[in-house]
């Protein structure tokens, strides 16, 4: 009689766990890396999302989408476009590369998400506003990583170029000019707000079944002034103030909802990372964009840099998910390219948002600053204090666990705090401003030494540069440093645009 040989039940364990561990390696290294897309909101403020709490805003496919994945009330942008598109774009501070905030673009050799994700094997493709600053061709989105692009490098450029080149016209949603790629701009006819949808959706439906893995950049202008929706969505709304600007919201929440409808009909949702963002709170021209939170666009406020954030990416963001932890624009490159396997540059701020649990707490800085005047705010890394001083602001302390809405001063209460958190940005500004010249080739390693540890993230340089500061010199006399890239002609910077 044959026998079997004697196996014990540990052995046949072990074998079914290493069978089922190679199976389970085997089925993950074919699933793909997953599509990006990336959708940036145009002065867009927390209020202006239903879901964050207002019943009148017209956000339902906004409000789906966050219900489901994940939902950030605490994410800081910036105060103004050029800055945060800049932090976005590169995961660094804007101030490395001279953006403070209207300057000329970046650099054509700054690593950006977009170039990330090439290298990685992603079709790339923008579409939308750019306004990475006063960009021109050299610095447009075909030199920082985007296989096409269509739209405009700047809101100015809606009517037309100036026929001086210099002087700019008010932009506009009707009729715009717009570009594809490097070509001129020429008018197109209908909303912008729908072109770029219509561009949106064509381009989705292009990819559907193409091998490559895709990053879609939609960045809209809506809901940014001025307020101009096509007639069926005004016809929709009363005819106020709230009213038109709600009009505007109703048009950019039904576009959104088009792509995500081209998603799921493609069958490409559930394989595909869906980011939305605001690059920094409204204006409050037309209505409390920003409630609960104080302060307006191009202020150091909480309501000028506390924007929505959804993120959905089934399997991956948890559904239905609120949270409340400090987050960045600085977190969005390190996720993206975790989420895509690529390999990201050095000294990124951010981290991981789809990572276990909050990472460490890191200060936010944010500066407008020229020759003449700076005005500043430092976010501590608890996320409890929010110092803002400027040359002719005096100095304003909020203590965000007492007073959320950041209205409260209470600088004249905790000097040493204000103390702290001032040293803290001067520090932060020397060491921004370091610009170390190299004869090397490689644009990763000469961007990797201009985003340093002690460049993009000068808080151990705190520490050290403190002591330089114990006479506490006046500020003015203290930040005339410049940096020397995206300057003009060997001199002065020329900015002539708006946010």
């Amino acid at each position: 009689m044959h026998r079997w040989p004697s196996i014990s039940l540990c052995t046949l364990l072990i074998a079914a766990f290493v069978t089922v561990a190679h199976a389970g390696q085997s089925t993950d290294a074919k699933v793909p890396p997953p599509n990006i897309l990336l959708i940036v909101l145009d002065d867009f403020g927390y209020n202006d999302l239903g879901a964050n709490g207002n019943p009148n805003t017209p956000t339902p496919n906004l409000d789906a989408l966050a219900a489901q994945g994940t939902r950030y009330t605490r994410h800081y942008a910036d105060a103004s476009c050029s800055v945060a598109r800049a932090a976005l774009m590169t995961g660094t501070w804007p101030a490395v590369h001279g953006l403070r905030p209207n300057h000329l673009g970046l650099s054509r050799d700054t690593p950006t998400i977009a170039s990330m994700l090439r290298d990685a094997g992603y079709t790339t493709q923008h579409i939308g506003k750019w306004h990475i600053a006063t960009a021109t061709l050299e610095q447009s989105p075909s030199q920082l990583g985007f296989d096409n692009w269509f739209g405009f490098l700047h809101q100015n450029e809606l009517q037309g170029l100036s026929s001086d080149g210099v002087d700019f016209k008010i932009s506009t949603y009707l009729n715009p000019w717009l570009r594809e790629n490097q070509s001129p701009p020429k008018q197109y006819s209908g909303h912008l707000t729908d072109i770029l949808t219509e561009r949106a959706v064509q381009f989705l439906d292009s990819q559907k079944d193409q091998a490559r893995p895709w990053f879609l950049n939609l960045w809209h202008y809506a809901p940014h002034q001025p307020i101009e929706p096509a007639t069926r969505f005004r016809e929709k709304h009363p005819a106020t103030k709230e009213g038109m600007y709600h009009a505007v919201i109703d048009q950019l929440d039904s576009g959104i909802g088009e792509v995500l409808q081209t998603l799921q009909r493609n069958g490409q949702s559930d394989n595909t990372l869906v980011i939305i963002v605001s690059d920094n709170g409204g204006d409050n021209a037309h209505t409390d964009n920003n409630y609960p939170f104080h302060g307006k666009k191009t202020e150091f406020k909480e309501g000028a840099l506390r924007t929505p954030l959804l993120i959905r990416w089934p399997g991956h963001a948890p559904a239905g998910a609120v949270s409340d932890e400090k987050v960045s624009l600085y977190d969005l490159f390190p996720t993206i390219a975790q989420a895509s396997a690529a390999t990201p540059p050095p000294h990124l701020i951010g981290r991981n948002l789809l990572g276990p649990g909050p990472g460490p707490g890191v200060p936010y800085y944010w500066e407008y600053s020229d020759s003449i005047i700076t005005t500043y705010s430092i976010l501590s890394a608890d996320g409890r204090w929010r110092y803002a001083a400027g040359t002719w602001a005096g100095a304003v302390l909020n203590d965000l666990v007492s007073d959320p809405s950041g209205q409260s001063n209470v600088a004249d209460a905790h000097p040493d705090i204000v103390q702290r958190l001032r040293d803290d940005y001067l520090a932060w500004r020397l060491a921004a401003r370091v610009v170390p010249v190299s004869n090397t080739s490689s644009s990763t390693s000469r961007a990797a030494q201009c985003c340093g540890e002690t460049t993009c993230n000068a808080v151990p340089a705190a520490t050290a540069i403190r002591s330089r500061l114990a006479s506490n010199p006046p500020l003015a006399t203290t930040v005339q440093h410049r940096s020397s890239r995206n300057r003009l002609d060997g001199g002065e910077y020329k900015h002539r645009s708006r946010a």
